[in-house]
Parts: C-alpha cells; sequence; structure tokens
C-alpha cells in the first residue's frame, strides 16, 4: 500500500464525514466503463433492451491510460463495468495489465458467452482480481428467459475452462463469484444453483434484480413503481428490491459516490455516478486533462451542496431528481 493512497484515503473518508465540498483528495473506486456494447438482450438492461440513450462504443487503451496516470495512485479498486460485456473489448486484458501497475483491486462481470481457452489463459495471467460470472438459471429453459440470446452450456463449459486456466497456470486469481439475479422467472432454481457453484468451487450470490435502470434518468416514479409490480418480482421477498409502500427519506444520506467514487464511461465521459444511463446528465464528455478541474468543478461541488443546502438549481438535474425521489 503507498503511502499516497493510504493518505488520500484517511483525508477522503474525513472531507466525506465533513461534508466538505471542495476536495484535497481524489476518489477511492473508479468505474470505468471498458463497453457499452453487449452480445446478449436481457430485457431489465437498458442496453439489452435497446434503451441506452448514449452512443455505443468500446474504451481505448490510450484513453485508459490517461485515465489511470492521473487518478491510479489513489486508487484501491477499479471497476472495469458498466452497461456492456468487457470481453467485447479486445483490449480488456491490457487495460487489466495496466491498471494492476498500481496495487489496487481490478475486477469486472461478465455474461461468459464470449470465450475460448486461450482467453481464459490470458484473463488468468492479466493479474485480474475478481470476475463475476452471471448465470441466471441452471436449465436452458429458464436460463435464456433473462440471459435472452445465452446458451447455457456453453457458458458452464467456459467456466470450467477459466478454472482449468487458473489450476494450470498456478494462480489464485481471479476469485470468481456466480451471480444469480433473481426474478420470478427463476426463484425456483436458486438452490440448484448456489449447490452447482459449490461443486465448482466457486462462490455464489443471489442477486435483487432492479427494474428501473431504464428510467433513472427520467425518474418517472409511476413508471418505476409499474416495473416493481412486473412479472419479474421475485415471490420470495427476500429477493425481492422492492416491498411496496417505501416512503422518501426524510433526511437524505450523504451520496458517498460524490465524494469517494467515479464514474467514466467507455469515451472519457464522467457522470455522477454509476446509475446515469444518459448523456445529457453526464458532467463532462470526454476526459480532462486536469481531473480536479472535473472533480472540484462547478457540478460535483454543487452536488455536494445539495446536503448541507438542500435543492439547488446549480446541482446536476439528475442528483436533484434522484433526491427528490428520496432515493439517497
Amino acid at each position: 500500500m503507498s503511502s499516497k493512497r493510504f493518505i488520500n484515503k484517511v483525508i477522503n473518508n474525513a472531507e466525506f464525514r465533513r461534508g466538505r465540498t471542495r476536495l484535497l483528495s481524489y476518489p477511492q473506486l473508479a468505474f470505468i466503463e471498458s463497453t457499452n456494447i453487449c452480445n446478449l438482450s436481457c430485457p431489465l438492461c437498458p442496453t439489452g433492451a435497446g434503451k441506452l440513450p448514449h452512443e455505443k462504443g468500446k474504451m481505448r487503451l490510450d484513453l485508459f491510460k490517461k485515465i489511470i496516470d492521473q487518478i491510479g495512485p489513489y486508487l484501491y479498486e477499479v471497476q472495469l463495468m458498466g452497461f456492456g460485456e468487457p470481453l467485447l473489448n479486445e483490449e480488456i486484458f491490457d487495460i487489466v495489465r495496466y491498471a494492476k501497475r498500481h496495487p489496487m483491486k481490478v475486477r469486472f462481470n461478465s455474461n461468459l458467452t464470449v470465450f475460448d481457452r486461450e482467453m481464459a489463459r490470458e484473463l488468468v495471467g492479466s493479474g485480474l482480481d475478481n470476475m463475476t460470472v452471471s448465470i441466471d438459471g441452471v436449465t436452458q429453459e429458464v436460463y435464456e428467459k433473462y440471459r435472452v440470446g445465452g446458451d447455457l452450456e456453453k457458458v458452464l463449459g467456459n467456466l470450467k475452462l477459466l478454472l482449468e486456466a487458473k489450476k494450470e497456470l498456478s494462480r489464485p486469481t481471479p476469485e470468481i463469484r456466480w451471480q444469480f439475479m433473481v426474478t420470478k422467472v427463476n426463484e425456483h432454481e436458486v438452490d440448484a444453483a448456489r449447490k452447482m457453484a459449490e461443486d465448482l468451487g466457486v462462490r455464489f450470490h443471489a442477486r435483487r434484480v432492479r427494474f428501473d435502470l431504464d428510467v433513472f434518468s427520467k425518474m418517472k416514479e409511476e413508471d418505476a413503481t409499474k416495473r416493481w409490480e412486473s412479472d419479474w418480482n421475485p415471490e420470495d421477498t427476500r429477493y425481492s428490491r422492492y416491498r411496496g409502500g417505501k416512503e422518501k427519506k426524510k433526511k437524505p444520506r450523504r451520496c458517498a459516490y460524490l465524494w469517494k467514487t467515479i464514474d467514466i464511461k467507455w469515451d472519457g465521459s464522467i457522470a455522477p455516478c454509476c446509475n446515469i444511463i444518459d448523456q445529457n446528465d453526464f458532467v463532462v464528455r470526454s476526459f480532462p486533462d486536469d481531473f480536479s478541474v472535473v472533480w472540484n468543478g462547478p457540478d460535483f461541488v454543487a452536488a455536494r451542496e445539495l446536503f448541507k443546502t438542500g435543492m439547488n438549481e446549480k446541482a446536476p438535474e439528475a442528483c436533484r431528481r434522484c433526491m427528490a425521489l428520496g432515493v439517497v
């Protein structure tokens, strides 16, 4: 652990607690979108449903280097994902390797449908710390209801290739997690999936589904409510994010995204948080030569001031909508 990284963490945590609006510190976590292109058509994903209101593309290695050269010395973790499939970016392993020049955790999620033995060995050799594989069923009939266009047998075969590569190269990483997004159509297979993950020797995580990603930018509460009551909502309340009758928070809690994280899209655009998908809500449309100009620029400062002064027309509209709905 570098002293610069540790000192930044201490200052950053203190500035968050005190609610400072102009920061001496940099974020500790970065979401950097390797691509927003995907080969599947998952119906609740803005990309899969064809509702992503943002130009599609892939993060270039030279742009990634520019980003990491500025903020990498301060980061504890970078997540190379957004609204796409990271393995569709041909430079993804070089991107991981460049990030690992700094002592940070590097991870991403994958549907693991685009994969082969050579990619498995390259992925293991890249130094990736964690990889979450999205598998939402143990039968093709159930799996493909959400992962539209996916082949379960192929994905499980690819997962085994990855496990074999780790063994062949004697590498403990990447740590692999089987993520099962629980919906009404697959909740009866959760236990079987958990058992299959245990047999393979990988961690299992049952994730609660969300329905409002494609309406987050519009923030129409009635639209979100309809989605909560949709056919996707699990019957088992343990796996439901939406329980109905949820009241807005009387006093918003300070949003850690505005102090501790940064969300960077594939083209270098910067958003207030990783839930923002509409480019009209991005703070800037290209990564600056001096990150501090944006990090302590008028948009981020005004957004942080929301938690001191309340509603403020100078703050990004997405942050004001988020606060008005009682999300924070």
